[in-house]
């Protein structure tokens, strides 16, 4: 390896062509944070660089050599394939537009170790069970590793504690009825525990309860718009 050379552990965010036979990809590193990738060659069906960064939400160890605008692919390995998730159309889908999602707001080239752990950890749960819970948790505890967490304890204004009210989409956090605005969503004890759940508790410990799946369904709008607004 010469002193230009360098290895990078870390998930394919998003994989797009460029120009007519190479591919550029995005990749979140343990070392490095949100970092572009260079393929030369990566659409061709020949290619020995391709298939690597091909395989679905795989772990992966790469072999790069940095430059001007971006690094450049020269070899690696795959340190972990997640069976569940390659061969689940359904989990696919849903990881490509999350992860799609999640690369426009990851700043590139900032190391965050939370975040890298919080991807991997996400990963080894869906490829073990899909469920929706997982990954709006998924969501809003990258929000809040991203400097968004809401506030849900008390109320924003007045500063009143709650165990029930409004979660205000555009101040990001919880208001009690007199402070509500038109971008409020009612929240009762039991939705606002379960977004309460969805950032403090592991993902594990969130397959373990039984939740309603109307609460679920609303606490997945809620973090949508919260994240459309926020980002």
């Amino acid at each position: 390896m010469s002193s230009r050379d360098e290895y990078v552990k870390g998930v394919v965010l998003e994989s797009r062509p460029y120009r007519e036979k190479d591919r550029m990809i995005s990749f979140y590193s343990q070392t490095k944070g949100k970092i572009i990738i260079f393929i030369r060659g990566g659409m061709k069906f020949s290619s020995k660089l391709a298939p690597m960064v091909s395989e679905p939400f795989a772990l992966l160890n790469l072999k790069v050599v940095r430059g001007r605008h971006y690094y450049h692919l020269i070899g690696g390995e795959i340190i972990k394939s997640f069976k569940n998730i390659e061969k689940d159309y359904r989990r696919l889908l849903r990881l490509t537009e999350t992860f799609q999602n999640i690369n426009k707001v990851l700043p590139r080239g900032e190391k965050n170790d939370n975040v890298y752990l919080l991807i991997k950890e996400f990963l080894n749960i869906i490829n073990y069970k899909y469920s929706i819970l997982i990954f709006i948790s998924f969501i809003i505890k990258l929000l809040c590793f991203l400097g968004f967490m809401p506030e849900l304890n008390k109320c924003l204004i007045c500063k009143k504690s709650l165990s029930q009210g409004y979660f205000d989409i555009e101040n990001g956090g919880l208001v009690c009825k007199k402070h509500k605005t038109a971008k409020s969503f009612k929240l009762s004890n039991d939705l606002l525990s379960l977004l309460q759940n969805l950032i403090f508790k592991s993902f594990k410990q969130l397959l373990l309860k039984d939740y309603s799946k109307k609460d679920i369904l609303r606490a997945k709008h809620i973090i949508e718009s919260f994240y459309s607004w926020q980002v």
